[in-house]
């Protein structure tokens, strides 16, 4: 057996043997082969080897015309808020989701404001493409008076909520607006003792406007303030029982800090001259000046409850009946401070008062495929703006916001006079979404306002 395989071995050998052998004849053929190479634009035109694989004639010359034409366009620019404002911070998370800059203004009516000066300028960009977020009821009113045009101002959509209510120190003996017309008497009747704590004259905080940066007396002027003061009989702009402080937010609630009293030389108890006793504010719950505030100070919250809602409507068109939840606040036991995760319903004081919404707008010039894009952003990513804006400035006191960026809310657009009319960019996407149809008896309708928020009102949902 074994001779056997050592036969077959020997001969397996040879075998490959003789084939090396006859082909290292035909090798040495191929390998006696230089490889050239040559330049394929000096072949152009000339006759020239062939290959299977490479077209000798075909020459790739200017290169940029692969390259991508585009118009580069400037980003878009929104116009929010003061820094750490609930509405820099949509600013912000917006600014991750579509290619525009967070602008941080003096406050939402100077958006306003500014918008209305460009409208009436004569020399306009061919397409003005900025945001502008600002009060929706601002917007009724400048539209109702004429300062601005519907023709020239656009609407986009609606955020969220913001409430109106005053704040008032701790010490100070207002429970409702009506107190602060009588407060002047009050001080006068009462006891030397009393006096001892109360000031002689309220010292009212307004957060100013900012209307123009070059106009010193602009700085003293907030619009709805006026208008607010107004409905209870107090014109802010000459009055001389109270003393009215405008400033900005984050020094009005730290003056608010102040002591009410001191004691001069004379051991006698005097008014301290920078505190302020009342906070007119307008926010949702995540104002971060009056949350700071809150951590070592408390403080009473007054809606407009005893407020005719009537004179409320005619001063404040297009607002919104609305309850601050004081637990997102303060509530209080005989133990101290507790949240709202924990108490009971029976706990949860809800105050009256009137809301508005915060709203983009834009001018007529805006491209409409910007508008467009940029609501299929916001729309699109609803879920995750809602928990960016829900989370910041989260306290313990659960203060999450009400109604935020609910989809059907925000495309929703008051009747004023037909004055008031949606960028033809938002119109096109609403139309797209149903959200506006032709027909009221539409059976593709998808949303039919019919609540006590609208009372009844269809708006511009059907044309």
């Amino acid at each position: 057996m074994n001779k056997v395989f050592t036969y077959c071995f020997i001969i397996l050998i040879f075998v490959i043997y003789t084939i090396y052998k006859k082909k290292k004849s035909d090798w040495a053929d191929y390998l006696g082969i230089k490889e050239s190479f040559t330049n394929i634009n000096s072949v152009i035109n000339k006759n020239s080897l062939s290959s299977n694989f490479i077209d000798n004639n075909y020459f790739i010359g200017n290169k940029k015309i692969f390259a991508i034409n585009h118009i580069e366009r400037d980003a878009i620019n929104i116009y929010s808020n003061y820094k750490y404002s609930l509405e820099s911070k949509f600013g912000f998370e917006l600014s991750k989701l579509y290619r525009i800059n967070n602008i941080e203004s003096h406050s939402l009516h100077y958006n306003l404001n500014h918008l209305q000066k460009y409208s009436e300028t004569e020399n306009k960009k061919e397409h003005n493409n900025d945001i502008f977020m600002c009060y929706e009821q601002d917007y009724y009113d400048y539209l109702e008076k004429e300062k601005i045009s519907g023709d020239q101002v656009k609407y986009i959509c609606s955020l969220y909520y913001t409430e109106l209510f005053l704040i008032v120190k701790e010490g100070i003996p207002i429970k409702k607006i009506r107190d602060i017309l009588i407060y002047p008497d009050y001080y006068k009747v009462s006891s030397d003792t009393q006096k001892n704590l109360l000031p002689e004259k309220l010292v009212i905080g307004i957060p100013n406007d900012n209307i123009s940066d070059n106009d010193k007396e602009s700085n003293s002027f907030n619009y709805n303030a006026i208008k607010f003061f107004n409905t209870i009989g107090l014109d802010i702009t000459n009055n001389d029982k109270y003393t009215f402080v405008y400033g900005k937010e984050k020094e009005l609630f730290s003056r608010m800090k102040n002591n009410i009293k001191t004691v001069n030389k004379n051991k006698n108890n005097v008014d301290v001259k920078d505190t302020i006793h009342i906070i007119f504010n307008i926010s949702s719950y995540k104002n971060p000046f009056f949350i700071e505030y809150l951590r070592t100070k408390n403080a009473k919250i007054i809606g407009t409850k005893d407020i005719n809602k009537n004179i409320l409507d005619q001063k404040f068109l297009g607002n919104y009946k609305k309850k601050i939840d004081m637990s997102k606040y303060i509530v209080s036991n005989q133990y101290g401070k507790f949240n709202n995760m924990t108490i009971k319903e029976s706990d949860i004081v809800l105050t009256d008062t009137i809301s508005f919404r915060v709203c983009l707008l834009c001018h007529k010039s805006a491209e409409d495929i910007h508008i467009y894009n940029l609501l299929s952003k916001i729309y699109g990513n609803l879920d995750n703006l809602k928990n960016k804006l829900n989370k910041y400035l989260f306290n313990s006191n659960n203060n999450v916001l009400r109604d935020l960026l609910d989809p059907h809310q925000m495309f929703y657009l008051k009747e004023i006079g037909n004055k008031s009319q949606y960028h033809p960019g938002a119109e096109k996407f609403y139309k797209k979404v149903n959200f506006i149809k032709d027909n009221v008896y539409d059976t593709g309708n998808m949303y039919i306002r019919d609540n006590e928020l609208y009372e009844g009102e269809t708006s511009k949902l059907f044309y």
